[in-house]
């Protein structure tokens, strides 16, 4: 038991310190083979034709070769390392989920440039988009920096979705990179566990709750497609960082009674569900619509989640909004479309041609009518 402890203690430790040199190795070669991740769409596309599989078949130059065995050993590190923790903790079982701190290495450390440029551009006091934005204006200090808040959600959503899509983040370097790569570094790690796991096996035979081969259908079911999941989680982390940090919808002149423009919020909020339905787009394109067997600890945070649903007062006065904009719409409709609701003629006949009134779907006809039949009686 005592020697078990110990050697338990000494690996734990050598881990912790392989860990750290090797990411630290990670980072460096990131930042001589693909200097310009993740602000240009080359860089990305560098590390997706290191990391591809096919690379294997290809001649890439030393150092090229030495970052994708870097990047190997940093995820099968990490694999046997949670086998060791599985086997030790003994929680092999169908429905394990994953510990809300469980962190995933390769896809961190492409993460961290990300987020360095997110804080250069949206965390700081005279940083990036609002100097520029700021420098610009005619106003004083105080209104451009309200002038920078008004467009804060849209900016950044739109810089991420850049990073993520036209510069090759997610679209590039993690779906045709990383994504493979992790792949078949478990495949590897199964094929040669498939050796082993009769020796494994009888020698546990004794620990009913012990086997190898859950041990690694377990892990490959945590690791294995998830890789562009998790990516998406730590962008949306980063993004609601951001909005915090500002604190966008507690600022007095973007809500509440001294709310100068309801629009302000307003679009911010739209943007909010927006960035959701990207966030669930990019999900179900990545798992071709299957993603029930995405561990709930992966899934991307809910921007209205957060930011909105918990504040009551804020969700009714965007819902009352919402309402009075659609019931506008309904009106205008049907002053367009239903007789009822036209100016007659002289004869009594409609002014409206019959061009308008096939504008809108009998349907929609039907409902404007019982709409504006209730609020004519309320």
């Amino acid at each position: 038991g005592q020697l078990y402890t110990k050697l338990m203690t000494w690996y734990t430790n050598l881990h912790k310190d392989t860990r750290q040199m090797t990411c630290n190795l990670f980072r460096t070669h990131l930042q001589k083979e693909a200097p310009g991740y993740p602000s240009h769409l080359e860089s990305s596309t560098v590390i997706a034709d290191i990391f591809s599989p096919l690379s294997a078949q290809q001649t890439h130059r030393q150092q090229q070769q030495s970052w994708l065995e870097v990047a190997k050993c940093l995820i099968e590190m990490q694999v046997v390392h949670d086998a060791v923790q599985m086997v030790q903790t003994r929680t092999i079982d169908n429905n394990t989920h994953l510990s809300p701190q469980w962190r995933f290495d390769i896809v961190d450390e492409l993460c961290r440039p990300i987020a360095d440029r997110l804080r250069y551009h949206f965390l700081g006091e005279q940083s990036g988009l609002f100097t520029a934005s700021s420098s610009s204006s005619p106003r004083g200090l105080e209104s451009d920096k309200v002038s920078t808040m008004d467009r804060l959600p849209e900016w950044l959503f739109r810089y991420l979705r850049e990073i993520m899509e036209n510069h090759g983040a997610h679209s590039v370097a993690m779906i045709e990179g990383v994504q493979p790569l992790t792949d078949a570094v478990i495949d590897s790690l199964l094929l040669r566990a498939q050796f082993l796991s009769a020796d494994v096996e009888d020698s546990d035979s004794s620990d009913a709750g012990v086997s190898a081969r859950d041990v690694f259908i377990q892990l490959k079911q945590l690791y294995f497609g998830h890789s562009s999941v998790y990516f998406l989680r730590e962008i949306s982390r980063m993004a609601r960082h951001a909005l915090r940090v500002n604190s966008f919808l507690n600022h007095p002149d973007m809500v509440g009674s001294e709310c100068r423009d309801r629009s302000i919020a307003l679009r911010g909020i739209e943007q909010l569900f927006l960035f959701d339905d990207l966030m669930k787009q990019k999900i179900e394109s990545d798992q071709e619509g299957e993603i029930l067997g995405i561990d709930p600890i992966l899934y991307p945070v809910r921007m209205t989640d957060t930011f909105l649903t918990p504040r009551e007062d804020l969700l009714l006065w965007w819902m009352g909004d919402e309402r009075d904009i659609a019931i506008a719409r309904l009106q205008k409709c049907a002053a367009s479309t239903l007789p009822s609701c036209q100016p007659q003629n002289v004869d009594g006949s409609s002014s409206t041609n019959i061009t308008n009134q096939q504008l809108c779907p009998p349907i929609t006809d039907l409902f404007a009518a019982l709409l504006y039949s209730s609020r004519s009686k309320a």
